[in-house]
């Protein structure tokens, strides 16, 4: 993933409403080689960090995304919940 950044486009959501934490944890597709697993791509802000490092949450929402992007448009529906276990806490670049 990136670099860390401040900058963030708010998105609107279906209210029209602003909101940065949707613009925050945004994934976005990149088209896969040919025989090659799809990828994704997400920028971690620093606006959601706690002390040096990202928040747990919010790396879950971005993982979450990830998943909604990919079974988008394959008739597998919303998951209704999600089971994260991290293996060792998060340590700063």
């Amino acid at each position: 993933m990136p670099n860390s950044t401040t900058t963030a486009t708010a998105s609107t959501n279906a209210t029209g409403i602003s909101n940065a934490y949707d613009a925050d944890t945004r994934v976005t597709r990149i088209p896969p080689a040919a025989g090659a697993d799809a990828s994704y791509s997400a920028v971690i802000t620093d606006r959601w960090f706690a002390g040096s490092v990202p928040h747990g949450g919010y790396i879950v929402a971005i993982v979450f995304n990830a998943i909604l992007t990919h079974f988008e448009g394959e008739g597998q529906g919303t998951p209704l919940s999600l089971d994260i276990s991290y293996l060792s806490p998060v340590r700063s670049a």
